[in-house]
């Protein structure tokens, strides 16, 4: 027995009807219903081009094909020396679901990177951070407050840890 489920063609081709339709009333937002229309846009080029459904295949296995790299470049940001960086984008790139959108002309791949994309500047940016200062920060005077329950009057020192400050000493040392 076999249970009915929706077949992601069917959404394609719904996608693909709603894509020619822009090229001919580009004016009327109504088409796209809630979807933002950038995968209709990407239909349309294709469709005005003489192109089926092919090159938004193309795009979504592209997408769906680059998402793990993304995620795993994403992860060495974070944790260079483990191996589970690698791990998420072999998993990535093996889940069932990213294989199955990523063979129809589904949008879902193409979101999918989109939205990892938009997290790698931050990656780079933290990873170029952690990479500026050198070797291990140490507590100074000219850096108050830089170790943790430091206060910012301490000059580094714990405060309250009697550490150089003159508290917790007798008088008469």
């Amino acid at each position: 027995m076999r249970l009915p489920t929706q077949d992601p063609r069917v959404d394609a081709f719904a996608h693909a009807l709603i894509a020619r339709r822009l090229l001919l009333e580009w004016r009327d937002i109504t088409i796209h219903w809630v979807w933002l229309p950038l995968w209709h846009l990407v239909g349309a080029v294709g469709a005005a081009t003489g192109h089926d459904l092919s090159v938004q295949r193309a795009v979504s296995v592209l997408a769906s094909g680059a998402s793990p790299l993304v995620l795993t470049a994403l992860l060495q940001g974070r944790d260079r020396e483990s191996y589970t960086p690698f791990l998420a984008g072999v998993l990535c790139a093996l889940w069932p679901l990213n294989v199955v959108m990523g063979g129809t002309a589904e949008p879902e791949g193409v979101f999918q990177l989109l939205t990892l994309l938009t997290a790698l500047p931050g990656s780079v940016n933290a990873r170029s951070r952690r990479g500026s200062s050198s070797g291990s920060r140490r507590c100074s005077a000219t850096r108050p407050g830089c170790c943790p329950g430091s206060s910012p009057c301490s000059g580094g020192r714990r405060a309250g840890s009697g550490e150089g400050s003159g508290r917790g000493r007798s008088p008469a040392r």
